[in-house]
């Protein structure tokens, strides 16, 4: 079974996931946009269950593009043979919820 890295990179007006190989070339990658909220001048402001909710769309979609087996899939949406998944967030980010 082939191993792939799957990278998160959450941007300030989008979702990418990127699937990458062994040998650290891209096999596919998948992106969405979501929604800028300006409270005020300077400031910008986003939904964290839409950005939740894009994650899981951008990396479904990537496994599907790049072909991978149902059988190489936990839960529809993970695959077994992925080795590592990462995030990078180099700005403040905050995330509340209220339940």
């Amino acid at each position: 079974m082939a191993s792939y890295v799957g990278a998160i990179d959450q941007g300030t007006t989008s979702t990418r996931f990127i699937v990458f190989d062994q040998s650290g070339g891209i096999v596919t990658t998948a992106q969405k946009e979501h929604q800028q909220i300006y409270p005020q001048p300077g400031s910008v402001e986003h939904d964290a269950e839409e950005i939740w909710q894009r994650t899981v769309e951008v990396i479904t979609t990537a496994i599907q593009q790049a072909g991978l087996r149902p059988e190489d899939q936990f839960d529809g949406r993970v695959v077994r043979a992925m080795r590592s998944c990462g995030q990078d967030a180099p700005r403040s980010t905050s995330g509340f919820s209220q339940r």
